[in-house]
């Protein structure tokens, strides 16, 4: 059976969590399952867990030594047997977007490890990623570096985010110059990468918070966001969720083993209006009326629009009445 089909899914970072009977009714601690007026029948199908008498750890334990941002306990696959576990007995997962979906040891693809958890004390653990490249001739590249990344994303016609270039004089473009030159054993992003994951930013609350909106007892995490058909939206805004002080950001990205394959990729057509698309390059002195290329520090390409909402009928009186008092201060010098 394939990850995209397990039997339950984990919602993080700042949801409850969540078990979600895809294939077969599996044991759900605590009986808590509760039907939101109004929901969907796809809502209807989600069940609260937590609360077991299994369950020994606090959240912040929970933070601190499993690196588990979620407000309500892990689950324990020891119920089942059929998850696969890694050496310290937690479930390894697929990171989809902020959701995290249960795998098996049967399921083929990469296991890797990424720290996560509380800023400062992160923890390793082990996630799940398959390949998507249809030749099957890739490799998982783990790449980790410190922001701003320096790297531009675009999105391709196959619903990827690829890595399309480097901003000039960036760590990740002068690495990537270093790599090119000597590949073994450098871990560093390329062109014609394949964004698969990464960590993430966000912010654990705690049972105050929950209950009562008290946010004293939050604290900055970090979470793995798996880009795996996720909306460019949702992928740019997670990138740019974090900050400096968060740390390091780890991509997972997966790369052809043919350079030439690895270029063979073409960028998604965008609406000349679309936010995404560049503008062309003007003559040295002149600007876009209206706009202005940036890009930004996450490395993600966006056009920011600078237009003025201020009506020109209204900048004209202006004018007229700064020029008609510039008139009225000359004439009082020249009786």
């Amino acid at each position: 059976m394939s990850a995209s089909s397990s039997a339950f899914r984990i919602g993080v970072p700042n949801r409850r969590l969540v078990h979600r009977n895809w294939i077969r009714r599996v044991p759900i601690r605590g009986n808590r399952h509760r039907a939101r007026a109004g929901s969907t029948d796809e809502d209807d199908g989600w069940s609260f867990l937590g609360g077991g008498g299994s369950v020994s750890k606090s959240q912040d334990e929970a933070l601190e030594q499993d690196g588990w941002v979620s407000y309500d306990p892990e689950p324990d696959p020891s119920t089942s047997g059929e998850w696969e576990t890694d050496s310290r007995g937690k479930v390894v997962y697929y990171a989809r977007g902020y959701y995290y979906d249960a795998v098996r040891e049967t399921d083929i693809g990469e296991r890797v490890k990424v720290e996560v958890g509380l800023v400062d004390k992160r923890v390793k653990r082990t996630f799940f990623l398959p390949k998507t490249l249809s030749n099957g001739e890739s490799d998982i590249v783990e790449v980790t570096m410190e922001r701003p990344l320096g790297i531009v994303f675009e999105p391709d016609t196959e619903g990827r985010v690829r890595v399309a270039d480097f901003v000039a004089g960036s760590r990740a473009g002068r690495a990537a110059a270093v790599a090119s030159l000597s590949p073994a054993g450098a871990q560093a992003a390329s062109r014609g990468d394949v964004l698969r994951a990464f960590t993430a930013s966000t912010v654990s609350f705690g049972p105050r918070a929950q209950l009562l909106g008290d946010l004293s007892g939050s604290k900055r995490a970090v979470v793995l966001f798996g880009a795996d058909g996720q909306s460019w939206t949702k992928t740019t805004s997670a990138l740019t969720s974090g900050l400096v002080a968060d740390g390091p950001v780890t991509l997972l990205l997966e790369r052809d083993r043919d350079p030439e394959r690895a270029k063979a990729w073409t960028p998604e057509e965008l609406p000349q209006d679309d936010p995404r698309v560049p503008q062309k390059a003007q003559p040295r002195g002149a600007k876009a009326p209206g706009s202005s290329p940036k890009t930004a520090g996450s490395g993600t390409r966006r056009t920011v629009e600078e237009e003025s909402d201020v009506p020109d009928a209204i900048n004209y009186a202006f004018l007229t009445a700064f020029v008609s008092f510039i008139l009225l201060i000359l004439a009082g010098f020249n009786p």
